[in-house]
């Protein structure tokens, strides 16, 4: 795909909707921040790899991004997590000669790549970019307050207290958090107005702290593992409430009387079969858990069995007791044939 077309599509699907945003597109070449093995992809609309196991966001999330911002000539702005320079060097062409773009990039070789790639076209040498390497989780302070703030890379759960304390009232933050794009417009030092857009995909927001040499210490493994125990915990409790339904409520076939031949010698495994063939139980796997966790799988009894709306807690007591249930049944006067049928099958 060529680079207009490219343009005309994000333009068509609604992404980019702004003349000075659509201009910023045609003006700062794609292709410019890409590393040289990708050139030939600069315009496709997918992220590409950069270094550091890092990526150029799709040109589609940009144009959403940038909208959302709303950069206008003049701003003042902070980019964190600047990568190669493209939305740096976009956002340098839309706020002009009497803004000001102030990139931050943490991982050293991709922040003199990002310083290289902007110098093409010039912001850094008259004034407009400034490009920093180091952790954006704490802002910087220096230079606040920011009329506008972008991040590049995904919080996790909430965005930094200091980008709330460098914005300027009336400003904009769009970060993402998780797997959603945020709006956030300050509208006072305590009231906020905030927005989700929930669907989007992002490399993380690595926090760091200057070690002794002055270098950013990784601190990312703190989030990851924060994330992956949220997920276990959530996984952990679907399991729970899905073997508590399993274990606790009866099998929707049992509504009517079942009865069971546990021949003799037949092991716990074997009496599930059975439990769930006849539709007296949904898992044999589940009965079976039941029965180990209370420790009574080998003390399941063999015999004949009559099950009605029984929970799997109450078949292990009657399978270990050895009881074999009878069914009373009442026949209502003036029934025939077929009805009491209906009733026994």
């Amino acid at each position: 795909m060529d680079r207009e077309s490219h343009i005309q599509d994000l333009i068509r699907d609604g992404y980019l909707k702004t003349s000075r945003i659509i201009k910023a597109f045609r003006a700062i070449d794609r292709a410019d921040f890409v590393l040289p093995q990708y050139r030939k992809e600069a315009y496709e609309n997918y992220p590409l790899p950069l270094l550091q196991g890092q990526t150029i966001s799709q040109p589609l999330t940009v144009a959403f991004l940038l909208e959302f911002l709303d950069p206008q000539p003049g701003d003042k702005i902070l980019d964190i997590g600047s990568g190669s320079g493209w939305t740096t060097a976009l956002l340098a062409e839309i706020v002009g000669s009497q803004g000001k773009i102030f990139g931050l990039e943490r991982i050293p070789e991709l922040c003199e790549f990002g310083i290289a790639n902007v110098g093409k076209y010039n912001f850094i040498k008259q004034g407009t970019v400034k490009i920093i390497c180091r952790d954006g989780t704490d802002g910087l302070p220096l230079e606040a307050p920011y009329d506008k703030i972008l991040a590049g890379a995904a919080a996790f759960s909430e965005i930094p207290t200091a980008w709330r304390e460098q914005l300027k009232i009336g400003g904009r933050i769009v970060a993402p958090v998780d797997d959603s794009v945020w709006l956030f417009i300050k509208r006072s030092e305590t009231e906020w107005d905030e927005k989700e857009f929930p669907g989007f995909a992002f490399v993380p927001l690595v926090e760091g702290k200057k070690s002794e040499d002055g270098n950013p210490e990784n601190r990312s493994w703190l989030r990851k593992w924060k994330r992956e125990m949220g997920l276990l915990g959530v996984g952990l409790l679907l399991v729970l409430s899905a073997f508590a339904y399993e274990v606790y409520l009866p099998h929707p076939a049992s509504t009517r009387a079942k009865t069971i031949t546990i021949p003799s010698g037949y092991g716990s495994r074997k009496i599930g079969e059975i439990l769930k063939t006849g539709g007296v139980i949904r898992s044999k796997w589940i009965f079976l858990t039941y029965a180990l966790l209370k420790g009574q799988a080998s003390g399941l009894k063999p015999g004949t069995y009559t099950f009605q709306n029984a929970t799997i807690p109450q078949i292990v007591r009657d399978l270990v007791a050895g009881e074999n249930r009878e069914q009373i049944i009442t026949i209502p006067e003036g029934w025939n044939r077929k009805e009491i049928a209906e009733l026994l099958a």
